[in-house]
């Protein structure tokens, strides 16, 4: 399983470096002109998120032709680029897709809970690598509960669990220790680090406040590491 750290840096642009060189990374569309993504070179493998989240919850606004052009320029320096996916439309979603396509790209489709299974089965029919990702507003049960689904299917419901997902911010510990990911991304790594957290053998703590960000950040990115490997 691999995993992609994600998260606008909450750090010094060197200290971000430090950390980040060499490990696969996820960044935003809307993250595009900050420095320490000049040089994808330095990062073992990138892959692009098209900041969809974002538009969902009103925060950003993404012109389609805009994201393309810049899939075009990037294409050779990253592992995928995520589809413009419209959260609580999936037709609005597949009719992104297929303007990007038209317009030359390949990018990654993304389905999303709530969804009908139908379109699950017809992205598998097309697709190697599916995203997944969560509506706005489930609870954790009802991921789980939808997850279960997709790598546990019924029988007769044609879907094929072996097929490789990414897991669009699905980095829970039930979830990589249960579902067979291709692969992940989490922005945690930071945001915990952020409010003050680390991890621990079961859960998280925030009684270690004299330490300095960087080695929160530090501490969650050997918990992942020691997590994916296992999982």
């Amino acid at each position: 399983m691999k995993i992609y750290f994600a998260g606008g840096p909450g750090l010094k642009g060197k200290d971000y470096l430090g950390l980040m060189r060499g490990r696969r990374i996820l960044f935003s569309f809307l993250e595009r002109k900050r420095r320490v993504y000049r040089d994808l070179s330095l990062f073992d493998e990138v892959v692009l998120d098209s900041g969809a989240y974002s538009v969902a919850t009103g925060k950003a606004r993404v012109d389609l032709y805009e994201y393309a052009d810049f899939c075009h320029q990037i294409k050779g320096q990253v592992a995928w680029y995520a589809n413009l996916d419209v959260i609580g439309d999936y037709r609005a979603s597949e009719k992104d897709l297929r303007k990007l396509e038209a317009l030359g790209l390949r990018p990654l489709p993304v389905f999303h809970s709530g969804e009908p299974w139908e379109y699950l089965r017809d992205l598998q029919d097309e697709y190697p690598l599916i995203g997944l990702g969560f509506e706005l507003g489930i609870t954790g049960a009802e991921k789980l509960s939808w997850l279960e689904y997709i790598f546990h299917p019924p029988e007769g419901s044609g879907l094929n669990p072996l097929h490789k997902f990414h897991g669009f911010k699905m980095t829970a510990r039930r979830m990589l220790k249960r579902y067979p990911f291709h692969s992940v991304d989490s922005s945690t790594w930071i945001l915990g680090a952020k409010n003050g957290w680390v991890p621990t053998d079961t859960s998280q703590s925030n009684k270690f406040n004299y330490l300095s960000r960087l080695k929160k950040c530090e501490l969650w990115l050997e918990f992942f590491d020691s997590l994916v490997a296992g999982a």
